[in-house]
C-alpha cells in the first residue's frame, strides 16, 4: 500500500520545528568529536519539559497520580520517543535533507525508513 503525503504520525509540526532547531547543534558536533552525552541529555530535558510524555496518555492526571503500571507505560513511551527523535537527527544528518525537504515531508521519510509512529 502506497503512503499518501501528509502530517507526520509521530509529531506535530511544532514538535518537528523544535527538534528540528537542534539540528545544528548534533550536526556540529557529529563533524567534530562526536561526544553527544551533554547534547541528548538537553535535548531529552528540552524535549519532554516541553511535551511531557504522561500527559499524551494521561491527560486528565499528573505524573505523581499514575500507578506504578501507568509509569512503567509512560517510560516505554519516552524510550520510544527518545529513539524516534535520534533517528530522525541522523537521518537528517547521514541524508542532508536540511535545505531541499519540507519538515513534513523529512518525517513522512523517517517514518517510511525506520516504520516507526509515535506512542500517544
Amino acid at each position: 500500500m502506497a503512503r499518501t503525503p501528509g502530517p507526520p504520525t509521530w509529531a506535530t509540526k511544532e514538535q518537528t520545528e523544535f527538534l528540528q532547531s537542534y539540528f545544528p547543534d548534533y550536526q556540529a558536533i557529529s563533524n567534530s568529536n562526536r561526544h553527544y552525552t551533554d547534547f541528548w541529555a538537553e535535548l531529552n530535558e528540552a524535549w519532554f519539559g516541553k511535551y511531557p510524555a504522561h500527559q499524551d496518555l494521561h491527560p486528565d492526571q499528573s505524573l505523581k497520580e499514575l500507578t506504578v503500571e501507568e509509569r512503567e507505560v509512560v517510560t516505554k513511551a519516552m524510550d520510544k520517543t527518545i529513539s524516534v527523535c535520534s533517528q530522525f537527527l541522523v537521518f537528517l544528518y547521514t541524508h542532508d535533507l536540511t535545505g531541499d525537504l519540507s519538515a513534513s515531508q523529512k518525517l513522512v521519510s523517517l517514518e517510511s525508513q525506520f516504520k516507526c509512529s509515535y506512542v500517544r
